[in-house]
């Protein structure tokens, strides 16, 4: 937790964006951090709120469906049911059908370059899909059926 920056995210030196390192760093805290780490997650989870982009996704150079995953796990793994909450994830789910199956992903990963492990951001743009679609949440249950994308 001592790692976190004020406003929220943590850093990454492997990704260009701090929303695969919070995704991770959140979901490990709300499952072990108990109590002491409440804090560390709420301060994660207002930042991933404040900013979100006005189509729904999240991206630090632009709205990226990846980063748009791992911000929409930062949000589902803290259970946080507050009305702009919701209406975040609601705003990424459309974002996320709406862009699903592009193929393209900006090159945010380093090594000696940077480059984009395809198949692997595909899963966590499924999954984040998959986790929306089966979120309960204040008033409904989402049960969007699945469609086959490319």
């Amino acid at each position: 937790m001592d790692q976190q920056r004020p406003e929220g995210p943590w850093p990454d030196k492997w990704h260009a964006s701090p929303y695969y390192a919070t995704a991770r760093s959140v979901a490990a805290l709300t499952r072990f951090g108990g109590d002491q780490a409440a804090t560390a997650v709420e301060t994660a989870v207002t930042w991933a709120l404040d900013t979100q982009r006005d189509d729904g996704s999240w991206g630090v150079w632009g709205g990226t469906t990846e980063e748009t995953a791992y911000a929409v796990q930062i949000l589902l793994s803290a259970s946080t049911h507050r009305p702009q909450h919701t209406r975040a994830l609601h705003r990424a789910e459309t974002y996320l059908g709406d862009s699903a199956g592009s193929g393209r992903h900006p090159a945010l990963w380093h090594d000696k370059t940077l480059y984009a492990p395809d198949a692997m951001i595909e899963a966590e743009i499924l999954a984040a899909r998959q986790m929306l679609r089966t979120r309960h949440d204040l008033n409904r249950r989402v049960t969007t059926p699945i469609h086959a994308e490319k």
